[in-house]
């Protein structure tokens, strides 16, 4: 992958190589935890907290017909972009 550091723009496409189409994808991937008390904790949950934010803005397109583009979504937000 290369990134222009000035546009912080991937450069990259689906079809680069390194990329995995769906059919090679495995059919399992083993996740482990290493217990290290003597380390702050982190990542751990990075990769499956980052879709969080866009289902929620998602859910409240759904709802109110209104996209929000950035979290995060309060009440006070929600309510400044219905109007």
């Amino acid at each position: 992958m290369k990134l222009r550091t000035e546009e912080r723009e991937r450069l990259d496409s689906i079809h680069s190589p390194g990329q995995l189409a769906l059919a090679e994808a495995p059919d399992a991937i083993d996740i482990v935890l290493l217990d290290r008390p003597d380390l702050p904790p982190s990542g751990a949950g990075d990769g499956s907290i980052r879709p969080v934010a866009a289902a929620i803005g998602n859910a409240i397109f759904d709802a109110i017909g209104v996209r929000m583009r950035r979290a995060p979504f309060t009440p006070e937000r929600v309510k400044a972009a219905i109007g």
